[in-house]
């Protein structure tokens, strides 16, 4: 279907009809109220509601990590044991000279 033809005779109609300098009664002052009636932006309430809107997608990934931990994870068999002597005191031996 050819919509150039509508569209040129809408158009042409908009251009011929006369504009209306007419503007709603009261218009001016329900603008000017509900601009008086807003609150100012608080950054505290700003911080609160987005923590608030995070806690779903926070608490689902939480949930679907632990499950995914528990049915997917695999059991450690072997304990692994350091000697604590060899932990702490590892820093303090001196470099072996390499030949």
């Amino acid at each position: 279907m050819d919509t150039e033809p509508l569209r040129q005779r809408l158009i042409r109609a908009a251009r011929t009809s006369p504009l209306d300098d007419r503007v709603p009664a009261a218009f001016e002052r329900g603008i000017i109220a509900r601009l008086l009636h807003r609150r100012a932006a608080d950054p505290v309430s700003l911080w609160a509601a987005s923590l608030w809107r995070a806690v779903m997608p926070a608490a689902s990934v939480m949930l679907l990590t632990g499950l995914g931990v528990l049915l997917l994870g695999e059991p450690q068999t072997e304990e692994i044991v350091i000697p604590s002597d060899t932990v702490l005191l590892a820093d303090l031996d001196p470099p072996e000279p390499t030949p």
